[in-house]
C-alpha cells in the first residue's frame, strides 16, 4: 500500500503540469487501485472480527506477532549503526566533493594571478582576464532546467527518501 501511495505521490509531482488524458488516467488508476486495496483490507479485517476464534489460537497469534516483532527489531538493530555510518560517510563525501569543485575553480584564478605576478602584471589583472567558469546553483533544486536539481539536494528529495523510500535519479 505504501508503494502504491509513493507511486501516486511521485506521479502527481511529475505530472503536475501535464493535462493530457494519459496523465489523468494514470492518476485515476492509481487512486482506484489504492481504494481497492483499502477496501480489501477493510473487508478482511471485518471478516476476522466476525470469526469466533478459539482462545488457544488467539493466544498463539499474539505470541507469533510478539516473536516476529522481537526478531524484526533485533535484525534492524544489528544493521542500524552501519546504515547511519554509510549516511554520514556519504554526507561528508558529498560535501568534500563540493569543496574540491570550489577549490579547483579557485586554483584556475590563482594560477593566472600567480603567472601575472611573475611577469610583472600583478596589478594589471582585471576580471576580464579571468575565465568565466561554470557556476552551479547548488540551492536551486526545484526548476528542471537548473543544474542545482542535478547536483544539489532538496528537502523534497530527502522527504521522498524518508517517507516513501523513493529516490528519483535525474539525468
Amino acid at each position: 500500500m505504501g508503494k502504491l501511495q509513493g507511486e501516486l505521490t511521485k506521479h502527481q509531482a511529475d505530472s503536475a503540469l501535464d493535462v493530457t488524458d494519459d496523465a489523468l488516467t494514470k492518476e485515476v488508476a492509481l487512486k482506484q487501485e489504492i481504494t481497492q486495496v483499502e477496501l480489501t483490507i477493510a473487508g478482511l479485517n471485518d471478516r476476522l472480527a466476525r470469526v469466533n476464534v478459539a482462545p488457544e489460537v488467539s493466544s498463539l497469534a499474539v505470541e507469533a506477532v510478539s516473536l516476529a516483532r522481537k526478531e524484526a527489531v533485533e535484525e534492524y538493530q544489528t544493521k542500524e549503526q552501519a546504515l547511519l555510518d554509510d549516511i554520514e560517510r556519504s554526507k561528508f563525501a558529498y560535501l568534500n566533493a563540493i569543496v574540491a569543485f570550489r577549490n579547483g575553480q579557485q586554483a584556475v584564478a590563482e594560477k593566472i594571478r600567480e603567472t601575472a605576478r611573475q611577469v610583472g602584471r600583478g596589478n594589471g589583472i582585471e576580471q576580464k582576464d579571468l575565465p568565466h567558469l561554470r557556476e552551479i546553483a547548488w540551492g536551486y533544486t526545484t526548476h528542471s532546467e537548473a543544474d542545482g536539481i542535478k547536483y544539489g539536494l532538496s528537502s523534497h528529495e530527502i522527504s521522498q527518501a524518508i517517507e516513501y523510500g523513493i529516490v528519483t535519479k535525474r539525468d
